[in-house]
Formats: structure tokens, sequence, C-alpha cells
């Protein structure tokens, strides 16, 4: 028994004590009375002694390993339409040339980024896409500035995890800004976590510049300082409700508070445009929507419109310096002057295009709330379950494996709210499916939304509730609420899998860190433990075998093929028997618990192996071909490789100036080859779908959309050669689309539905055909190379 005069400070230990009692006896000359206490280990155990050196080393290996796994036939892959857009404009940047910010590309830091690798290293796929991978080789290495929270052994899981994840590692070989978004809200954790457990100045000033990246960067930086004020706001609730009543100055608030502070007052004037979600109630256009008139996207229509946009938007800047003012000016100021000055010179890009913090500020929100109901994707809700499944299913089980075992430790207040959201999810999908696929009759939006209210309230309270320590609820919290964020936007992509699948995987690497740790490994080994870490990973096998195991037809036992198939059989089921019964033998011998930990370690290592599978079949084998699901509408290899016929064309022109080349823009096949054909003079792009439109004699080649290519051909000057059918792009064939639960429940019980998804899963095995748009690429008879091809 220990003695304690005080409780903990709620998480601020690893552990939690309870009071069992009092005892009086003479301590230091005085008689004392105190409470004798019983310690209830909650994240605690002893830690697997590493020296500093070892850890540095394994770093140290990890970063030199994810790096070179990023920088491997870089330039190999299609470049996809995105990132043709990001290229090209960057490529403008990069020469000189003006480029102004526009919401429906984001920030402008990426464009600035690859500006940045093209001046530095010249303009090509490779240093289109280094820029990713230095960003998310760097990500690798965030773990290490949170040992203290995550503990020596979870901080190297997490960076092997961050490391090794399919979408992690995908998209730092891909120019978009999620990858950069993915480091920057990891090292605003980091920021914010080492100043509340250090509480030193410069945390803050770190957490204030990576404020202004991440608003630079993309908008989804909206969503995750929503989240974190939301955790900051109910850790602080009391002292929030003692500020309010006038018990408590708001200088006098806690490290957490600080950071709430931080957070509301900077970012505050950037959700001001959110209000034009009420516009219909004021008559005004706060944020037109697309197709509006001379007007932009997300912009305010009318000078009415455009001065109550302004004065509200400076009458929240106002409050939220007041507020940081009141708190401490001094910190505040030194802050608000970082993140603004990060923030407008990214904007602006340079200074060359002032207007770019205004745009910034109100569109950029404005923007994506016009688009809400586009839905572009056209995903449903259950979008992100189908990728965490296909791809980060060893930091997503983990997490909800984690979360459930403190729910179940806890008690029944979390267990319960489990209950009721599962229960709100089953009712409410079942209800949304109704009122869309069984008409007539559906029922009432009124009776499915205060079902879809409940699930999600729940979902994202019980991470609040759970007994753990506060640095794990943060975490858990932080997880659970990006999942259900970005589940409810209107826009679902792959690449958000990126930002998603973060702080899920710091939720696994420090709950297997804490369960690593809990494991006597020397005393297993001695009693034999590996043969129950050995038995976890065949089981898997031989329940997948009896799953899919299936007799041949007209079955006789005489037959030798037959009965060696019913020896196999009985053989599976026999190797299944006794693994439980060893699995039992073990429990009685070592424990339950620890039998348990050790076979929880088992399936992790499983899913791990499955993880390098699915990464590295996704980036090396089918980096820009859609048997991957990551792989979205993307570049064909076809135009890829034609592209390098081009360039070998014009290299062999005797007369350069005259090579020209005529590109069908029907469909939006201006991309990628704006990017491709970037340094060219001589491009026409022409919409030949157009009364009249055709392809010039003096064209040397032309790239013609299928949907135009008959109507095109007949017109084509004599000199062309016969032509040759390219794809231009393709999608990954998306039947997961407007499954119902019963679907859903079919698809898992049913060995012949279910052994689709098991190949799909497995080997990529597509069952319907990938989708794709062509086009024809005609040369003319005296084009350079035209033997070659």
């Amino acid at each position: 028994m220990d003695t304690a005069h005080t409780r903990p400070e709620d998480g601020a230990s690893e552990s939690s004590v309870r009071s069992t009692g009092m005892r009086a006896g003479w301590v230091d000359g005085a008689w004392t009375t105190v409470t004798r206490t019983s310690a209830t280990v909650v994240d605690t155990a002893t830690e697997l002694s590493i020296s500093p050196r070892v850890q540095y080393g394994i770093y140290a290996a990890l970063f030199l390993i994810g790096l070179g796994m990023r920088l491997v036939r870089l330039g190999d892959q299609a470049v996809h339409h995105d990132e043709s857009l990001h290229g090209y404009f960057g490529y403008q940047i990069a020469i000189g040339n003006e480029y102004e910010h526009s919401p429906l590309t984001h920030g402008m830091f990426l464009f600035e980024l690859i500006a940045a690798m093209f001046f530095l290293f010249g303009d090509s796929e490779f240093t289109l896409r280094l820029g990713m991978v230095l960003f998310g080789s760097a990500l690798i290495l965030v773990p290490l500035l949170l040992r203290k929270q995550l503990g020596d052994v979870g901080a190297i899981l997490t960076s092997v995890m961050l490391t090794f994840s399919p979408a992690l590692f995908y998209f730092s070989r891909f120019a978009r800004n999620d990858i950069l978004m993915a480091l920057f809200i990891a090292l605003l954790v980091v920021a914010m976590w080492r100043y509340i457990e250090e509480q030193r100045h410069r945390w803050l000033y770190i957490a204030a510049a990576v404020l202004g990246f991440s608003m630079a960067t993309k908008e989804t930086a909206y969503i995750f300082v929503v989240i974190f004020a939301a955790y900051f706001a109910w850790a602080t609730r009391y002292e929030l409700r003692d500020i309010l009543l006038g018990h408590m100055k708001l200088n006098e608030i806690s490290p957490q508070g600080h950071i709430l502070v931080l957070l509301v007052g900077l970012t505050a004037p950037f959700y001001v445009a959110g209000i034009a979600l009420f516009q219909d109630l004021f008559g005004l256009t706060l944020a037109a929507v697309e197709g509006t008139p001379n007007v932009a996207t997300g912009a305010p229509d009318g000078s009415t419109a455009i001065a109550v946009a302004a004065v509200l938007t400076l009458l929240v800047f106002g409050v939220g310096i007041a507020i940081g003012a009141w708190w401490n000016w001094r910190r505040f100021w030194v802050a608000l002057a970082i993140f603004w000055a990060i923030y407008a010179v990214i904007m602006t890009n340079f200074g060359s295009h002032y207007p770019g913090v205004i745009t910034g500020v109100w569109q950029s929100l404005g923007y994506w709330l016009a688009q809400q109901d586009v839905r572009r994707g056209d995903q449903p809700w259950y979008y992100y379950f189908i990728m965490g499944s296909v791809y980060e299913f060893l930091p997503m089980l983990s997490a909800v494996g984690i979360a459930l075992y403190y729910a179940i430790r806890t008690g029944w207040r979390s267990i319960g709210l489990i209950a009721i959201s599962v229960i709100s999810f089953a009712i409410s999908t079942t209800l949304l499916y109704t009122q869309y696929y069984q008409k007539p009759d559906p029922p009432s939006e009124l009776l499915i939304l205060p079902f879809l209210a409940l699930a999600f309230v729940t979902l994202i309270v019980i991470p609040l509730t759970l007994n753990t320590s506060r640095f794990m609820r943060f975490l858990l919290f932080w997880a659970f609420g990006t999942f259900l964020a970005l589940s409810v936007a209107g826009e679902k992509m792959p690449w958000l899998l990126a930002q998603l699948t973060v702080p899920f995987i710091f939720v696994a690497g420090h709950g297997l860190g804490i369960l690593t740790n809990h494991v006597d490994w020397h005393y297993v080994w001695q009693r034999k433990g590996w043969i129950v870490f050995a038995l976890a990973p065949l089981a898997l096998v031989a329940i997948y075998r009896l799953i899919f195991f299936e007799f041949y037809d007209n079955f006789d036992i005489s037959n030798s093929r037959d009965l060696s198939q019913f020896f196999e059989l009985w053989a599976l089921i026999a190797f299944c028997g006794v693994g439980l019964l060893l699995l039992i033998q073990s429990g009685l011998s070592q424990g339950f618990r620890t039998v348990l930990s050790v076979i929880a370690v088992a399936l992790v290592a499983v899913m791990f192996a499955f993880t390098l599978r699915a990464s590295f079949n996704a980036v090396y084998k089918h980096g820009d071909v859609p048997r991957e699901m990551l792989v979205y509408t993307q570049t064909t290899p076809d135009l890829h490789e034609t592209a390098k016929e081009i360039d070998l064309a014009r290299d062999l022109a005797w007369n350069k100036s005259e090579f020209s080349l005529a590109i069908d823009t029907r469909d939006g096949f201006a991309w990628p080859w704006s990017w491709y054909l970037r340094d060219y003079e001589g491009v026409g792009y022409i919409d030949l779908e157009g009364e009249g439109a055709t392809v010039g004699d003096d064209r040397t080649i032309a790239v013609i959309n299928a949907r135009n290519h008959d109507k095109v051909k007949e017109s084509l000057p004599e000199r062309f050669d016969e032509g040759r059918h390219m794809i231009h792009r393709w999608w990954f064939p998306e039947v997961y689309k407007e499954k119902t639960p019963g679907d859903v429940w079919n698809g898992l019980t049913n060995r012949e539905l279910l052994r689709p998804i098991a190949d799909f899963w497995f080997h990529r095995k597509l069952s319907t055909d990938i989708g794709y748009i062509d086009s024809y690429v005609y040369y003319r008879d005296d084009t350079p190379s035209a033997p070659l091809r």
C-alpha cells in the first residue's frame, strides 16, 4: 500500500488512485491522518529500456528507409490531373509569372513549394513531387518530439507506422497538399502538448507558426482547429465556467486554456464566412454558388454583402485580439505577428498579389461551403470505412480496440454510449436507405436527423468519458473527431485518407507501446509463450480456409481426390481445436491477460505484414493503375509514354519553331497536357466538339478525344498517319456505392458474395472493368522518330 495526501490532477499522472480507508500515525513528529490508497494502473508499465543512442539510431534508420522508399522511381508514374494543375502553376511561379490564390486549388503554399523545387533542381516529374517526399519523410520523425507523451516504445512504433502506412507512403509521392497538412497538424499537436507539459513560450510561437502554414495550405486546417479547440474547451470547462461567473481571471487559466485562447484568437476570422449557411435568412449572397455571373464562387455578391462580410470579419478579428490581450498581451501579440506574417507572405505570393489575404480569409471557407452540396466524388457516407479496411486496417482496428478496452474498463457509462451510438447509426442508416431507395412513402428527414445527430454526438463524446490519461483521451478525440468530420463533409476523396490516418497511427502507436510494456516478454518466452504468438497467424489461415472450403460436386469418399479434401477439412478443424486447447492451457499457466496481450501483438504483426504488401503494391505495382482505390481518376501510362515520344520528336525536329500540336480539350483533356507541354510554344488547345473546329494543316501532332474522333477524322489533313488509340485517363470501378445495410450483411455472411471482396483485398482482383475515357494520337508523316513508333 502507498500513502497519498492529495489526488493527482486528472490525466496529469498515468495512474489513478483509489481510496481504501484512513490511517493515523506519527509523521515527522506530528500526529497525522492520511488516506490509504491502492494504485490502479491505467497506462503505466515497466518501460522497456532502450538507450537514447539506440533510439536515435532507429529513428535515423526509419527516416532513411522512408526517404529512400519515397524517392525510388519517383518520376516514373504518370502525372495525375490534379498534379498537372499544381505543377503547371508552380512552374509559372518558378519562371517569374504571376499566379493568384484560388480556393479551388486550396492555399498557396503547395505552389510555392513546387516552384522552389523547380527553381533549385529544375522542372520534371521528379521535382514536381520532391517537396512532398521531403515533408512525408519529415513526418516520420515527429514522434521523436513526443517521446514523453507516447513513451519510448510507443513513439518508435508510431514512427514505424508513419513510415510504411499505405496512404502516407502513396501521397508522399503525389503532388497534392494532403501530406503537407499531415505534417503540419502533427507538428501542431507536438507544439500544443509540449507547451502543456513544459509551459515554455517558444512552443506557443511554434504552434502559431504551424497554424499560419496550415491555414495557407488547405481548408482541412479549419476542421482540425475546431476539433482541437473543442477538446481543450471540454478539458477547461470548469475554468471557463468560473471565468464567465467572475470567479477566475482569464490569465489564471491552465496551460490547456492557453492553447484554447491561441487557437480561437488566431483563427476566429477564418470562420466568419460560415454565416453564409444562413444567408437566405438575411436576403444576401455572402458566398456565391458556382456559376453566379461575374462573381467568384464563395465570394460575397453585391456591395451590401461585401460590406457585411468585411464588418463581421473585422469585428471577430478584433474580438479575437481582445481575448488574447486579456489573457497575456505580450505572448499573444508575438504569436499573432508570427501567424499573420507567415499567412500573408504565403497567400500574397510574397507580396505580388495582396488580395490573396482577403480571398484566403473569406473565400476559402465560402467556396467549400458553396461546394458542400455538389459532393465532388459523390462518395457514400461509409467511404472511409471502406478505405480504412483496405489500406489503414492496422492503425484503425488498433485504435478501435484500444478505445473498446478503455471503455470496458471505464464501466457502463462508456459502454452505454457505444451501444447508443451503434444503435443510432443502425437506425439512421436504415431510414436513410429507405428514404432514397425504397419509394414511395419514404420516412421524413425529421425522423432521421435525431438518430443521426445522436449517433454522431455519442461517438465524439465517448473518448472524453474514458478512464485513461488526458493525452490518450486527446488522441482518441482527435482520431474519431477527424473520422466523423471527413465522413460528414460533402467531398470525400482518397487523398484525405492521409490526413485521417495520422491521428489513428498516434493512437495505435501509443496504445501498442503501453501493451508491449505490459507484457513480461522474458517470462513469456520462458513459459513457451512464443507458441501462442505463432498460433495466432496460423489460426487466421485456418479460419480463412474454413470459410471458403467447398466440397467438389458429387462428393465420393472412395475417390482419392475427395478423400484428401475430406482429410484437409478435418485437419483444419483439428488444428483449430488443438490451438484453442493450447490457448486455454497457456491462459491458465501464464494468465489470460498475458495470453490475450500476446495474441494482440501477434495479430498486429500479421496486419503489419499485410500493410507492407498493400503499400508496395499501391506505390510500385499499381501506382497509376486504378486497381487500387487510392488511384483516383488517374492519367494513364499510355499518355505518359506518349508525352516522352513527343519530346523525342521535338528534339529530333530540324526546325523546332514549326513543331506544333493540336490538343482536343473536350472532357478536360487540356490536363495533364498543359503540364507535359508546359515549355512548348506551338500548342493549340481546341475544343473539337465545336461547329467547324478542325485540326490545321500546320500541326505536327494532333491528340483527339475519342468522342470527337469520327467527326474530326474525315477532315484531318492528308499528311497525317492512321492514328493510334490511347487511353487518356481511367478510374476505379466504384461498385461499393448505394449499398444498403442488408447488402453489407449479405456480403459478410454469404460466401459467394464474400469471395470477390476477399479476392480484391488479397489480390486486387476486380469483378468489374476499369472505367476509362480515351483519345487518338495522329502524327504527320514527316514527324521525326516516326519509324521508332
